[in-house]
């Protein structure tokens, strides 16, 4: 893991290592890439891959929000 954080450059955020899948499981991942947003107060919503593009405007607005 660490090995792909160095050589693609995503330090810029947390990155955790669920080797016994209670993250996945807690949060109904079922497949990669999948994102979970934790909203302020606490509700979650998952979604599969976003694209690029998507993930970029998701990013935006929850930056400028």
């Amino acid at each position: 893991m660490n090995r792909f954080i160095d050589s693609t450059g995503v330090s810029g955020f947390p990155h955790v290592l669920d080797v016994e899948n209670a993250i996945w499981d807690r949060y109904e991942v079922r497949t990669q890439p999948w994102f979970v947003f934790i909203n302020d107060d606490g509700s979650v919503e998952t979604t599969g891959n976003l694209g690029a593009a998507g993930l970029t405007e998701r990013v935006e607005a929850l930056i400028s929000a």
